[in-house]
């Protein structure tokens, strides 16, 4: 059976019909109805149904739809029962869709940037090997600004593919699942030589605490919490201290944890930090709140690898601190790997070794 759905303005949720099949569904006046397709040649049913959700169009040569009218309602009314539902998904779809859209051309912006800082756009438009003269100076000139703007790119480029596997993620859940053995602190310190200059900038300090374990896991999922997870706390930690990586075993569960110095997270925020879009009054204040991957999809892309994110704020009153205005105390976010231990047993057929 092949549909067409429209919402209750006329617009279309879901076509499989082409431009030749217009003129069945554009006269259409039944719900049901046998006829010879004036394409394919052969016996149809087909039919349109309504309410204040919307409108569906069927088509079928099955047997059993077109000898029995009964049959063929059935199906219409099921399918337009479902019609908010469909909207529904539709419609966070698109909010995604735009998201990643938002996203991808913003940080395909700061590349473009970064690019034109070491050659100007008019020096492009000259023959290759002016070009490649002109870069090759500029990098001889200055090969440390030309060194951190390619780690500039580099980091771009790691959260535009990290844009991409959320998408993917989220959207295919387990069946993406490629769970391999990883060496776990080789994964993490990847991670963090990306965002080597941001945290220099800040004057901060970022301690790896002595690991050797190896961990079965989807080496994306973890790469995009982790890769959320530092960003933010280049963007919120204290400057001029320490970051600390430590690696925790509690019973069949592994924690990777990050405990810093950064932005209050206020009594009434924590519940809602999970909430798509939210942002933290200080964050907003200072204006680093952001419209990319959120704490809470971080935390349903883990839960896909029997992972979960645990936030605890304010664990040190005493060393709470105010600089400018701005409220810091000891927060720490944790990857929590539930039953690594059990995992590790598992078979470590075609296992990728980092």
């Amino acid at each position: 059976m092949r549909l067409r759905l429209k919402n209750n303005n006329q617009v279309d949720l879901y076509n499989q019909f082409t431009a030749d099949c217009n003129n069945c569904i554009n006269t259409c006046a039944s719900n049901s109805i046998k006829l010879t397709c004036p394409i394919y040649l052969d016996e149809r049913r087909i039919g349109k149904i309504s309410n204040d959700l919307g409108e569906v169009f069927c088509c079928s040569e099955k047997k059993d739809f077109i000898a029995s009218s009964k049959t063929f309602k059935a199906k219409q009314e099921s399918i337009l029962f479902g019609l908010k539902e469909i909207q529904s998904i539709k419609e966070k779809l698109n909010i995604d869709t735009k998201k990643l859209i938002h996203n991808l051309t913003k940080t395909n912006g700061h590349n473009i940037q970064e690019l034109y800082a070491v050659v100007p756009q008019e020096i492009l438009a000259n023959n290759l090997n002016e070009q490649l003269e002109f870069i090759r100076e500029t990098i001889l000139k200055d090969p440390i600004e030309a060194a951190k703007t390619f780690l500039r790119i580099a980091k771009n480029n790691a959260a535009m593919k990290v844009e991409f596997s959320v998408i993917n993620k989220l959207t295919e859940g387990s069946e993406t699942l490629r769970n391999r053995r990883h060496r776990v602190k080789k994964v993490t310190l990847n991670l963090f030589h990306i965002f080597f200059q941001d945290f220099k900038d800040k004057n901060v300090f970022v301690q790896f605490e002595v690991n050797d374990d190896y961990l079965i896991f989807d080496y994306e999922i973890i790469h995009v919490a982790l890769y959320h997870l530092i960003h933010n706390a280049t963007k919120y930690i204290r400057p001029n201290t320490t970051l600390y990586v430590r690696f925790l075993k509690i019973g069949n569960d592994f924690d990777i944890k990050l405990e810093m110095s950064s932005l209050r997270i206020e009594t009434d925020e924590k519940s809602r930090l999970l909430e798509d879009g939210f942002s933290g009054k200080i964050a907003r204040k200072i204006g680093k709140s952001g419209k990319g991957i959120g704490l809470g999809t971080t935390a349903k892309i883990l839960e896909l690898n029997s992972a979960e994110l645990i936030i605890e704020s304010n664990l040190i009153p005493a060393k709470s601190i105010s600089l400018n205005g701005i409220n810091y105390d000891e927060n720490t976010f944790t990857i929590r790997l539930k039953n690594y231990a059990k995992q590790a047993l598992g078979s470590m057929a075609n296992e990728v070794v980092n």
